[in-house]
């Protein structure tokens, strides 16, 4: 008899035990929903920010410490495709090796923000500012880049570049021309002067 209400009393222990397990796992499991959907959440919060941006024409993307894309917004999704989980040297500047003048690595080793312009794959050439994007537990493995086409004002640009070096031409030549204009003078009046006449043009020197 004693050996079977011992029986009774483990048996109860155990059930105790197994209803505290099965307590524990759902409270784990509901807090981890819980916690998937607060990521769920800010994922979605953080794609129509990126995907706002694409309303002013401003490409956004964030790329991992191992060259990744890890998430575009719209407008470079239109322009390069969805290029997740692939390589941004390669699919953005069609290089088989990371760029040499990557500001990614120096922005997160620094904690600055980085720029430099560059001609991408598309012919087009744009601004990309990087800087370090921290994990929730301040840890930093990735970028956030921010994409800018200044396509038209490198246009812009070079002609007024050339436009200033055709006018630097055009100087160049007219004060030559009244530079010579000058000396024919000069002869003249030194002509003028060995006859006797009087001086046709007045120089200032």
């Amino acid at each position: 008899m004693k050996n079977i209400i011992k029986t009774k009393v483990q048996l109860s222990d155990e059930i105790k035990k197994l209803n505290d397990k099965i307590a524990e796992l759902t409270k784990f499991k509901t807090e981890r929903k819980r916690t998937e959907k607060i990521l769920i959440s800010e994922k979605d919060k953080l794609q129509l920010l990126l995907d706002g941006l694409s309303q002013t024409g401003i490409g956004v993307d964030i790329v991992g410490l191992d060259y990744k894309v890890l998430n575009q917004n719209k407008i470079l999704i239109d322009r390069f495709g969805d290029i997740t989980g692939k390589m941004c040297y390669k699919e953005y500047m069609g290089f088989d090796e990371p760029c040499s003048f990557c500001p990614m690595i120096k922005a997160i080793k620094n904690n600055t923000v980085e720029k430099v312009e560059l001609k991408a794959a598309d012919g087009k050439d744009y601004e990309l500012t990087s800087t370090s994007l921290q994990n929730p537990d301040g840890s930093v493995d990735k970028v956030i880049e921010v994409v800018n086409d200044i396509t038209e004002r490198k246009r812009a640009e070079e002609k007024l570049k050339s436009r200033n070096k055709e006018l630097e031409i055009f100087y160049d030549a007219t004060v030559n021309r009244e530079l010579q204009m000058i000396e024919l003078k000069k002869e003249i009046n030194e002509l003028l002067e060995d006859k006797g006449e009087k001086l046709k043009y007045k120089i200032v020197s």
